[in-house]
């Protein structure tokens, strides 16, 4: 068994489509990339909402800049890939909470952001890891408030495990039982986590300061060790992400793709804390050219980067190879020889399962 709930979103998009007169393949496929496209621009926006809040206008323009220029966004956001499409009701939580002072937040506002952390959760179980952050940071008390603090945690958490349990009430219909998914997925990685890209813990701090562009990567993570950010909702931003990276530097299966929902947030709290400390720095204070020129170099290698990977073709032979078998309009089997590994082809472009 696999998690439903993002797949049954597909198919209820391919259900419209097709109910709307859209049948081959290939425009079934493009209008999936188009709407993925256009859902992903949601990440620039909460980035950029969730900065502002946490240090200003000017912290928002570099974090949602980042996020938009990293040049293998377009790549990757068009896909059908869990890990970017988590990333939107993730970071809607995380607004729903840093738009206001800690203690002004109303029980509608906490709700709200349960309903981001659970959607993110029923797509990709690993994103409870941040749920996990930050429950542990809201339990501590207010600085007007010695006492624990237990209500924010307490109403994050179950509105979040409700809305996640409802993601998942399609196993009742599919298995006849609750949390089939759940379990399984648990109980293969626990089996099969060797089996699949292994590496050192240290891998995704790679990962993750080549993805975020070098030195830019490097910025950032300076920015988020420097911990001058006088924002009270620093604490529990910071918490969630490195509660979710630590667990996947520790898990043995390393997949880049993992990591990405990590990323936003190290653009807001890194760009929060770089600039806090440049602020403060007389080095940087006496060279504005240098910090122009890691600008410069961010946006222009990313642009580079973005131009070609917009205009890769991926398994392109395999993909015209069934539409072929499409446009004839006869297909009823195909044979295909395999020489030297297991290449599955894509049997959706041929417009037959067969």
């Amino acid at each position: 068994p696999a998690n439903f709930f993002y797949v049954g979103t597909q198919y209820a998009t391919l259900s419209a489509l097709k109910a709307l007169g859209v049948s081959a393949p290939k425009q079934l496929a493009f209008a999936l990339r188009l709407l993925h496209g256009l859902y992903s621009l949601l990440i620039i926006a909460f980035t950029y909402r969730i900065a502002e809040s946490l240090g200003g206008r000017k912290i928002a323009w570099w974090a949602g800049g980042l996020v938009a220029i990293w040049g293998w966004m377009p790549l990757l956001s068009v896909h059908q890939l869990v890990e970017v499409v988590c990333i939107p009701p993730l970071l809607f939580g995380a607004w729903q909470l840093v738009r206001t002072p800690r203690s002004e937040w109303s029980t509608k506002q906490l709700v709200a952001a349960g309903i981001g952390l659970g959607l993110a959760t029923g797509l990709r179980y690993q994103c409870g890891l941040f749920g996990v952050g930050w429950g542990l940071a809201l339990l501590w008390p207010l600085k007007s408030d010695k006492r624990l603090e237990l209500k924010a945690p307490i109403i994050l958490a179950i509105s979040s495990l409700l809305v996640f349990s409802l993601t998942q009430i399609t196993d009742v219909f599919v298995w006849g039982e609750p949390f089939v998914q759940l379990r399984a997925y648990f109980g293969y990685n626990t089996t099969h986590a060797m089996n699949y890209p292994q590496g050192p813990w240290h891998q995704y701090v790679w990962t993750v300061l080549g993805l975020a562009t070098p030195p830019a990567g490097l910025a950032l993570a300076w920015g988020l060790a420097s911990r001058r950010v006088k924002s009270e909702h620093w604490r529990w931003l910071l918490w969630g992400a490195l509660a979710f990276f630590l667990f996947h530097s520790a898990y043995s299966n390393k997949q880049e793709r993992f990591i990405l929902p990590v990323l936003p947030f190290l653009a807001v709290l890194g760009s929060a804390g770089w600039a806090a400390w440049i602020e403060r720095s007389a080095w940087w204070g006496k060279r504005p050219r240098a910090m122009r020129g890691l600008v410069g170099w961010t946006v222009g290698f990313n642009l580079v980067c973005a131009i070609g990977l917009s205009f890769v073709y991926a398994k392109k032979s395999r993909v015209e190879a069934m539409d072929l078998l499409y446009q004839r309009g006869d297909l009823r089997n195909f044979a295909i020889v395999q020489v030297d590994g297991g290449t599955l082809p894509p049997r959706f472009y041929a417009g037959e399962w067969v």
